[in-house]
């Protein structure tokens, strides 16, 4: 897994990304679940029940309390941030790094040097219009490889830049694998001021917003346990009283409430505002916490190693403002990076 991140403010994009690739999996362990969810009853294994004798296991979505992302392969100093020059527009990969013998770099370059490519960027080429294209382009490869496979890995790809007509920035994302969508998405329309978020992120994301996803999974699951358990006991207390009484079902009252309505709040931070330079310390600030949160758990690190930044606006396109250097016994050597 990786860190990448890409801010549209009024004038700029500013993209980031660690360096570190890490492949990694949901996984269960057997011990966690037995002890959460089973208790022995005469010697055998049997689901452990609430108070009114429902299953504590009782939807698919409460294995989301026993799931731990483990990395199983890792590759270091990966170059996830390309340009699509001659555009003023940049892309993000987070996932694997190489279909088959190709790596994402080549892909790229095979995607600009495409003559119909080439036409389409001559005339009013939108940042939809060219993630489209992207995307089918390396559908053809990943399908190619892995077709067969009963689980093809998962590649997520973020377009950010400047429309041909457009004179403020737009953000797409587009995935592949087993549960992506077959589309591009919009994550962030013209004259929106957004930090769109790829790969591993729950610490920055809980930062800017508050919370993360699987916070707010446990969080949906809590409501509704709470619930249910009111709605038992409300229901058990009135027979006691001889009162038959029927409640709404849980699920559909807090679904017509809202009642899973983002509740966190995060630092409060006013995307209107940012300079080219406040974008940048934004982008290197949330990436940099990714790593230094990581390194600070006591989990395998999965994000981590040096922090690549780049700039894209209107009238410069894209530009790099991390220096982009080999290094040997101290000493940095300029690459290409284009």
């Amino acid at each position: 897994m990786t860190t990448t991140i890409s801010f549209a403010t009024r004038d700029c994009v500013a993209l980031g990304c660690d360096s570190l690739v890490t492949s990694v999996r949901n996984m269960i362990s057997p011990f966690d679940l037995i002890e959460k969810y089973y208790e022995v009853v005469d010697g055998e294994y049997t689901f452990k029940n609430d108070d009114a004798g429902i299953p504590l296991l009782n939807d698919v979505a409460k294995l989301f309390e026993v799931v731990e992302e483990l990395p199983y392969n890792q590759a270091a100093d990966v170059t996830k941030i390309f340009q699509l020059s001659p555009l003023p527009m940049g892309m993000l990969f987070a996932g694997v790094v190489n279909i088959g013998d190709h790596s994402i770099r080549f892909l790229r370059d095979k995607f600009i040097n495409d003559p119909k490519v080439k036409e389409y960027i001559k005339g009013s080429y939108t940042v939809w219009g060219v993630s489209e294209r992207l995307r089918k382009h390396i559908k053809q490869f990943y399908d190619k490889q892995f077709s067969k496979s009963k689980s093809p890995p998962d590649l997520e790809i973020i377009v950010s830049g400047f429309s041909k007509n457009g004179d403020q920035p737009e953000i797409m994302k587009f995935e592949f694998g087993e549960n992506a969508k077959n589309k591009v998405q919009r994550e962030c329309e013209r004259g929106v001021k957004k930090i769109v978020f790829g790969g591993q992120y729950d610490a920055a994301h809980r930062v800017v917003y508050g919370v993360d996803y699987k916070g707010y999974m446990k969080y949906i699951l809590r409501v509704r346990r709470l619930f249910e358990t009111y709605r038992n006991e409300a229901i058990k207390k009135s027979a006691e009283n001889g009162v038959k009484v029927e409640l709404p079902d849980v699920t559909t009252f807090l679904q017509k409430e809202n009642a899973f309505k983002a509740f966190a709040n995060g630092i409060g931070l006013d995307l209107t505002g940012f300079s080219e330079q406040g974008a940048i310390n934004i982008v290197h600030f949330l990436v940099d916490l990714m790593i230094k949160t990581q390194h600070f758990s006591n989990q395998l690190q999965t994000v981590g190693g040096k922090i690549h930044i780049a700039l894209i606006t209107k009238q410069g396109g894209f530009q790099w403002i991390s220096p982009e250097e080999y290094l040997y016994e101290g000493k940095g050597v300029p690459r290409d990076v284009s």
